[in-house]
């Protein structure tokens, strides 16, 4: 979050100075809007996983708990 805000400070700073105009202001802007759309779309995806998985519940302990199975696949996967 704070190298975003410093992004926009040096921005700011360059169009004071006449390096940058208010549509290269425009462009950066536009731009960090479609980095926080994609992270929000990300956690959103993560959210709804993590949520099918607790609807599965873990509270019969003779069933693997879809979530610990869930994790060690991530892991798996990791270090293969």
């Amino acid at each position: 979050m704070l190298a975003e805000l410093h992004d926009f400070d040096r921005l700011s700073q360059a169009v004071r100075a006449g390096g940058a105009s208010a549509g290269d202001v425009a462009a950066v802007a536009a731009q960090k809007l479609q980095e926080i759309d994609e992270k929000v779309a990300d956690l959103q995806r993560t959210r709804s996983a993590i949520s099918d998985l607790l609807d599965a519940q873990c509270a019969d302990p003779s069933v693997p708990c879809p979530i610990v199975s869930a994790l060690a696949g991530v892991v798996e996967a990791e270090s293969s």
